[in-house]
Formats: C-alpha cells, structure tokens, sequence
C-alpha cells in the first residue's frame, strides 16, 4: 500500500471547468467527476434536477501525492470563496504508485 491524499470538492457546477483548470496547473490530470449532485448547505439545497446550471452542484474526487494536493487546496481557497463549495483532504492508501 503506498499513503496517498485524497482531494474531496464539492462546488457549484459553473465552477467545473475553473477547478478543472486549477488541478491541471497543480499537475493533477487524473479525476473523478459527478455531476448533478444533490445536498443541502448554507446556499440552500440543490437538487440533481434543477434545470439551471447554477443552482446544481458537483462533485470531484481526486488522489494524488500530498505535496499536489496541499498546494491544489490552497489555490481551491479563493475559488470556493467566490463559487461556494467545500474542499476535504484525507489521507488515503492505493494499492499502486499515485499517479497523477
């Protein structure tokens, strides 16, 4: 097993392709991505079937080195605060190299 970090955000779906260019500039080039998430946070619920883009949420998932994943959090920091959203960092284990 190899300790990795796991890279947790959750954010507006206008925010997609703004977190997607934050993590290409960290080098994390391998993510998951699910869209139309529903919750519920201090911006009120969403819901997977709202028809405007802006009030739906979505939701990344990324594992990477640690040094990436500090850097890409504190980068994600302004981005959350203009967007809204919440960013997670766990410690993880794979069951190969990180490969990001």
């Amino acid at each position: 097993m190899i300790s990795a970090k796991k890279l947790e955000i959750i954010t507006s779906s206008t925010a997609e392709d703004k977190v997607i260019q934050l993590l290409k500039r960290h080098q994390i080039l391998n993510y998951t991505l699910l869209r139309h998430v529903e919750g519920n946070g201090k911006r009120g619920r969403r819901s997977e079937d709202d028809f405007i883009e802006a009030l739906q949420n979505c939701y990344f998932v990324i594992i990477c080195a640690e040094q990436q994943a500090l850097m890409a959090v504190e980068a994600l920091g302004p981005l959350l605060a203009n967007y809204g959203g919440v960013c997670a960092l766990t410690d993880c284990q794979t069951l190969g190299r990180v490969v990001n």
